[in-house]
């Protein structure tokens, strides 16, 4: 678990969190609608998959937000759960993208690896490097509202005082 989200407290390190989520999930409901536009011959079902996966991640910076505001612990574990589903997705998509670049056969005349498959990828891998660092606060913040008791081992740093509990 971490004391600090790099240069901040655990607090406000799950508010940027929060708002990393909603921006990374505003970003992919631009980026799915102007794909659909884009290419007219791909699949609609794909598409609302993926708008579905896009306000579900806005409802879950949401949900952080307010949940690390109020300090509430069910918040903070709704998001946990659907941040590491989405993780996990990215993941997969990631090995998927590996596995077809690396399998790419000439001789089957299938298209190339265009750069936007290779710029996907490397977003793709900065996102679950982000995810990663969201779900490690969120969970240290839980962790530390949930156990109170462990705050003389685990400062937590609130934004106008720290809270240290001397034994």
């Amino acid at each position: 678990m971490v004391q600090s989200c790099i240069c901040c407290d655990l607090t406000t390190g799950c508010r940027i969190g929060a708002l990393y989520t909603i921006v990374i999930g505003l970003l992919e409901v631009i980026f799915i609608i102007a794909f659909s536009f884009l290419n007219h011959d791909a699949h609609a079902v794909m598409h609302i998959m993926a708008l579905c996966a896009a306000f579900i991640l806005i409802i879950a910076g949401a949900i952080l937000f307010v949940a690390v505001h109020k300090r509430q612990e069910a918040g903070l574990l709704v998001y946990l759960i659907i941040a590491v589903m989405y993780a996990f997705c990215r993941g997969t998509l990631i090995v998927n993208f590996i596995i077809w670049l690396c399998s790419y056969d000439r001789d089957y005349n299938y298209e190339l690896p265009t750069t936007g498959v290779i710029v996907r990828l490397i977003l793709h891998i900065v996102g679950v490097i982000g995810d990663s660092w969201v779900i490690m606060s969120v969970l240290s913040l839980f962790r530390y509202i949930k156990h109170p008791e462990q705050l003389d081992r685990y400062p937590v740093y609130t934004h106008t005082q720290v809270i240290r509990v001397h034994g």
